[in-house]
């Protein structure tokens, strides 16, 4: 292979740099506190062969502990991020989600299998009670989080906040019939927004009862918060749930989750919610930088991708 046609593999499946945001120099090492690279690389970054470029990424794991940082951007970019983010998602006990700190809506397998496809750039997965389909915008970036042993807690989709610029309704919002379901039999049910907010989160839910959607437009332009009453109404209800971010949507037919159940589901915590976080305390990203999506890992490294996603 030539040098062009590598570097132009490489221009394809990774990010243009490790770059973050954070452009200090640490003393002690000499390398960048967010990316971790040397003055010398992130001078010659642009005019670096790829095997270079490659070489270094693969160094930056090691360099990342060694300066404490609790966060690691994944070499991978485009249809490589996509192949790989479709294979983590068959892997047992791996969960997606969508939402922030106290309210998320989550795809996991709930009788063991999930089907998996990548179709014009968009990851579709289904199991039984819940739909995905993911894609990466502009500017799409996945970091893995790690916990004090250096394990990986999460692989998080992000983009920069700059890329965020209008915020969602802050208020309860009907939005008429969910034309974009992922579901054909949720078409004719009616998408309710709960109004949290977020720049990258639209938390809704979807339903055809009269009676609970009756209760919906009474509270529109209410705050979430200022209708405590209304989670337990939701709890006993049962409706879809429906959350969507830059990066896609996922949809589930299920219960308000507690800790001990598995399978898709949501979680509704309002005390939570009124922390204002995007993530967990002790789970960070660079600054600036928004969660979209997360992925809890399954029970082993990625495999190969499956032979049955097309």
């Amino acid at each position: 292979m030539s040098e062009r046609t590598a570097s132009a593999d490489l221009a394809s499946s990774m990010p243009p740099s490790p770059c973050v945001g954070i452009c200090q120099i640490d003393l002690g090492t000499g390398w960048c506190g967010g990316c971790g690279r040397s003055e010398k690389e992130l001078a010659s970054w642009r005019d670096m062969p790829a095997f270079a470029q490659r070489a270094v990424w693969a160094d930056l794991p090691r360099r990342n502990a060694i300066l404490g940082l609790s966060f690691r951007l994944l070499p991978l970019a485009g249809a490589a991020l996509l192949e790989h983010l479709a294979c983590r998602s068959l892997l047992p006990g791996t969960r997606w989600a969508i939402g922030v700190h106290g309210a998320s809506v989550e795809f996991a397998a709930d009788d063991g299998s999930v089907r998996a496809s990548i179709e014009a750039g968009v990851l579709h997965l289904a199991t039984r009670g819940a739909r995905a389909a993911l894609a990466l915008p502009a500017g799409a970036r996945a970091f893995e989080l790690v916990d004090g042993q250096g394990r990986t807690a999460r692989l998080v989709l992000a983009l920069h906040r700059a890329r965020l610029r209008t915020l969602n309704p802050a208020t309860i919002a009907p939005l008429g019939p969910d034309r974009d379901t992922l579901d054909p039999a949720g078409r004719d049910a009616v998408l309710v927004d709960l109004g949290l907010g977020r720049r990258a989160l639209r938390f809704c839910v979807r339903s055809r009862d009269p009676d609970l959607l009756a209760r919906l437009e009474a509270r529109r332009g209410t705050a979430l918060q200022d209708a405590p009453d209304l989670v337990a109404v939701l709890a006993q209800a049962a409706p879809g749930w429906v959350a969507t971010s830059p990066f896609g949507r996922i949809e589930v037919e299920g219960p308000i989750l507690r800790n001990d159940q598995a399978g898709p589901g949501t979680r509704l915590l309002p005390d939570l919610l009124a922390s204002g976080r995007e993530l967990e305390p002790g789970l960070e990203l660079p600054p600036d930088y928004l969660a979209c999506a997360s992925l809890f890992p399954g029970e082993a490294g990625p495999p190969a991708l499956a032979g049955d996603l097309a």
